[in-house]
């Protein structure tokens, strides 16, 4: 018997395409330059003469690209994921490598530092690798993007030591931005145009409907009708609100352990212990998904978070510090496995590109807003306690809105899908 007839999301094809993306994830933006230009830091610091903060900048100015993420996500659903990936990761790829030729001109830096967000952040980056997934997966596309997104944790813990080596073998940063440009064209982009295809919805639609919420609008909603939405606002706001607590949660993480007088070991490991716990994280929830109505997730993992943030900061022993920072992590791996999800499955796939990239304009927002929060916080009344109280009562909030408002617009959304399709066959 023919596997793939049998089903389709377990062909060869299907498993390429989860395998490129968790390998292209996993060499993307966030792991090849975000986790390694702290490593780089001091050499780059030391010959041109800049300041931590000039360099820092340039990860800002990586993230700031997220504003082209809409009209990214606009090609990509006119021509493909598999065109903008190959076209970004060569990009990605030559950039990084023009990394190790910099003669140091700033207004350069930060130039290439832009265009390494947009190639390996937006279009080598989760946006395209999210809209590609729907169109192979449906029973079985939570547990696509939840190993998808692994890759982009695999790749931040492993890519700091891996970069740490290359500084020693080198001898300096320069050959170790070329060596790193050498895995994008020799891994990523070779993985990517092997494996990624696109290929129509309909060849790819199960021939057994989901049991909660199936994809029976094929069409899908235009970006105009998914901004008139509650829904669509409903989920910005919420991850908006929860990734403000996990971000500020994890990048103040080990300046707050140290200044409870734990050693920088002792804080890397607990650090060590939040990223690996929000791996396992990712991978259950996205087996979750397939089986579990997504608010019921929101409202648990986001009260997760919502009870990490609040203890994080009051040190009362060394259990409620492993319990505050098990809760963040187990909480943090949701939120990039429940956008993709439930935008495909309530807002479709024709139009997901756009959609997701909007919304993603809000999750990289809380990132940004969240850490400054708790830096301003902490310069003006020299702890972290009103920062993370005011974070903690944020990812209450979100969680409360995906029991109420998530719950009640996803399913109005359904039930007007449901009466269109009715009055279609009609």
């Amino acid at each position: 018997m023919n596997l793939e007839n049998l089903d389709r999301e377990l062909s060869w094809r299907s498993f390429g395409v989860v395998v490129a993306s968790f390998l292209s994830l996993c060499l993307s933006f966030a792991p090849m330059y975000v986790a390694t230009l702290p490593v780089f830091m001091d050499g780059i610091c030391l010959e041109f003469g800049w300041s931590r903060t000039a360099v820092t900048a340039g990860i800002s100015v990586g993230f700031i690209c997220g504003i082209f993420a809409p009209p990214v996500g606009v090609l990509v659903d006119r021509v493909g994921p598999r065109s903008v990936i190959l076209l970004s990761t060569a990009i990605f790829g030559g950039t990084m490598a023009a990394m190790g030729f910099l003669s140091g001109s700033y207004p350069l830096f930060l130039g290439l530092s832009f265009v390494l967000g947009v190639a390996g952040g937006i279009g080598a980056g989760p946006l395209s690798y999210f809209s590609l997934l729907p169109r192979w997966f449906d029973r079985r596309l939570g547990l696509s993007i939840g190993v998808a997104n692994m890759g982009i944790g695999v790749g931040m813990m492993v890519m700091p030591i891996v970069a740490q080596e290359l500084v020693h073998f080198y001898g300096g940063w320069r050959g170790a931005y070329f060596f790193l440009s050498g895995m994008v064209f020799c891994i990523a982009l070779p993985t990517a145009a092997l494996l990624v295809w696109n290929v129509p919805r309909t060849v790819n639609q199960p021939q057994r409907e989901m049991k909660r919420t199936p994809e029976q609008w094929p069409f899908g909603l235009s970006t105009k009708d998914a901004l008139a939405t509650r829904l669509f606002w409903l989920l910005s706001l919420t991850a908006f609100l929860v990734m403000s607590a996990i971000a500020a949660s994890i990048v103040h993480l080990f300046p707050m352990l140290t200044d409870r007088g734990l050693s920088g070991q002792a804080a890397a490991r607990m650090a060590a212990v939040l990223a690996a716990l929000g791996l396992l994280s990712s991978l259950t929830t996205g087996i979750l998904l397939d089986y579990v109505a997504p608010w019921v997730l929101g409202l648990l993992f986001f009260l997760c978070v919502a009870a990490g943030a609040a203890f994080l900061p009051h040190y009362v022993g060394s259990w409620s510090l492993i319990g505050a920072v098990a809760l963040i992590g187990i909480g943090s791996g949701l939120e990039e496995n429940l956008l993709p999800y439930m935008i495909r499955q309530y807002f479709g796939s024709t139009n997901f590109g756009a959609i997701y990239a909007l919304v993603g304009i809000a999750f990289s927002s809380g990132i940004v807003v969240g850490p400054l929060i708790a830096a301003q916080a902490y310069d003006r009344f020299g702890t972290y306690t009103p920062a993370f109280s005011a974070l903690a009562l944020a990812a209450l909030v979100a969680a409360l809105m995906m029991a109420v408002g998530v719950r009640g617009a996803a399913a109005r959304l359904d039930k007007g899908r449901q009466l269109r399709i009715a009055t279609t066959a009609a």
